[in-house]
């Protein structure tokens, strides 16, 4: 009844309801699982553990459409230790992990899920658009080293301002020098 009641209440857009009301359905599921998972993990089969990432990974849903990456990151998590051949476990990790801007790692998420379900375009897309914004941040984090490097070894005596690359502040000898030219 938990469940049923968070899915209506996401459908309606009352996802803080929703999420209290996965959070009650995990604490009350939680006790019941802890021994299966003690004897030595989880089988696809239980329906108690099935049930119990379902939750977790219906919480990481609305918790990253309240913008609780962190959170929803964690509920993706518990679901993939759950039921790690799902699907859609690792694509809500995928999603959580490209919310907190980590698109190389949300990339190999989607790729472990599109491994189990390779017709599907829509974790292609996913894995696509991650990869490329991987190589983005790469890109800026590449350039940004290169701004730090130019900053603590200046050519000319020009200096890169702390503020960023495209600023530069020039030393009063060359502006000088620049101003009797």
């Amino acid at each position: 009844a938990l469940t049923a009641d968070g899915n209506r209440a996401l459908v309606c857009g009352f996802t803080t309801l929703a999420s209290g009301l996965y959070t009650k359905a995990i604490a009350a599921l939680e006790p019941h699982t802890g021994a299966i998972l003690f004897k030595g993990g989880p089988t696809e089969n239980d329906p108690l553990c099935m049930a119990l990432a379902t939750y977790y990974s219906n919480r990481s849903s609305v918790r990253l459409a309240n913008d609780e990456t962190d959170g929803a990151l964690s509920d993706a998590v518990d679901a993939l230790n759950l039921r790690p051949d799902w699907v859609k476990a690792h694509s809500r990790k995928g999603d959580a992990l490209a919310s907190l801007g980590r698109q190389k790692e949300a990339a190999e998420s989607y790729l472990a899920a599109l491994q189990l379900q390779p017709d599907s375009d829509q974790l292609r897309e996913r894995l696509e658009q991650s990869r490329a914004a991987a190589v983005l941040q790469e890109t800026q984090e590449r350039m940004r080293e290169k701004a730090l490097q130019s900053q603590q070894s200046p050519k000319g005596g020009d200096k890169v301002s702390p503020k960023g690359v495209d600023e530069v502040v020039v030393d009063e000898e060359a502006k000088a020098a620049a101003e009797a030219a």
